[in-house]
């Protein structure tokens, strides 16, 4: 027997029919929880078919929290030095994020401190509801008879008084007119 003549059977090709079958279906979506600046949202997808032969399908997917928007860099406007009255001074600030002008109480409180007595009054904002962090500015308050920046000793006075070296009168006056005896002398450098 030789085996190099020995015959391999032949291979035939396998014939499949395939039947292909299309199904329409419809697509809706639906937000079935809102997504808030605290918890997150789900919108969930539904597919029903034509064809009874086939359930619908969903599929849920999660809404990302609202991010809130950062007050840090807001542009503030109509703060300015004010003159002493005795009295809590307050500003009508506004303040704008990307050229939309902010509602107080609905997204930002606003506080002061120092604002009653001649020196530097603070005023923080910080950012509620949609809004977040905080900026600060401040204004001076400044004395009844000092009140004039082209006055010779407006800008030494006011030296004085940001670095805490004088307060002036209770008055809210500075007078700087005034002749000085001894012992307003050793008060002021003690």
């Amino acid at each position: 027997m030789n085996l190099s003549a020995a015959t391999t059977p032949q291979q035939s090709p396998v014939s499949k029919t395939v039947r292909e079958e299309t199904e329409t279906a419809e697509t809706t979506s639906e937000v079935t929880k809102e997504a808030s600046y605290e918890t997150e949202g789900e919108l969930t997808y539904t597919a029903e078919f034509e064809n009874a032969a086939f359930a619908a399908q969903t599929k849920t997917e999660v809404i990302d929290k609202l991010e809130k928007v950062s007050i840090a860099g807001a542009e503030i406007s109509g703060i300015s030095d004010m003159v002493y009255t005795g009295e809590e001074i307050t500003q009508n600030a506004e303040i704008s994020v990307d050229g939309t002008i902010l509602t107080e109480k609905t997204d930002y409180e606003v506080s002061y401190s120092d604002n009653t007595k001649v020196g530097l009054a603070s005023v923080p904002f910080t950012g509620t509801g949609i809004y977040k962090d905080s900026i600060d500015a401040s204004f001076r308050i400044l004395f009844t008879d000092v009140a004039d920046p082209e006055d010779f000793w407006y800008d030494y006075v006011y030296w004085l008084t940001d670095k805490g070296i004088t307060t002036g009168w209770d008055d809210g006056t500075f007078r700087p007119n005034n002749n000085i005896n001894r012992a307003a002398v050793v008060t002021f450098l003690w």
